[in-house]
């Protein structure tokens, strides 16, 4: 409880259980300390670069995602070629059926060695791959809640 005290602690996630953490009511004020209600579940934590976003005041600001263990994921991506460094040219499609709104998704593409650029997100880095023989490109995106986003990259310039 010291150490919670002494770093300032503003989160403390407690795992996958149905109870309560025991010290709960001697966390210090401001503390969010929290579990998973089971293990086919989780917790999605806002986060800004200073740290837990300020909209959450209490656990219930955090909501809890259902992750099922038959069936499609609800929140799943899909290529439309393999993204294994062959592709000139690739989609891919964004499924997020949940409630809760993904505003700053990631996405990777491994891409034909070639200069890309993307629509339906914003180009974060470009990279070749150790190898030589690939181009990564890392994309930012948006995933609105019970939504689909499509994000594509392709070759800059018709000569690649």
């Amino acid at each position: 409880m010291e150490l919670i005290r002494q770093a300032e602690v503003d989160l403390l996630f407690d795992a996958h259980s149905r109870g309560s953490h025991p010290d709960y009511e001697k966390f210090p004020k401001g503390t969010l300390g929290f579990r998973a209600p089971n293990q086919h579940s989780l917790r999605w934590i806002a986060m800004t670069h200073e740290g837990l976003d300020p909209s959450l005041k209490t656990v219930k600001d955090i909501p809890v995602l259902d992750v099922p263990r038959e069936g499609p994921a609800p929140l799943r991506v899909e290529f439309s070629d393999p993204n294994q460094g062959t592709a000139s040219r690739l989609e891919a499609r964004v499924t997020n059926r949940y409630e809760v709104a993904f505003p700053a998704g990631r996405l990777r593409f491994v891409m034909r060695k070639g200069n890309y650029q993307v629509a339906g997100g914003k180009r974060l880095q470009v990279f070749d791959s150790d190898d030589g023989q690939s181009t990564v490109v890392d994309v930012a995106a948006a995933f609105p809640a019970r939504g689909a986003t499509a994000v594509k990259a392709f070759p800059a310039n018709k000569s690649d």
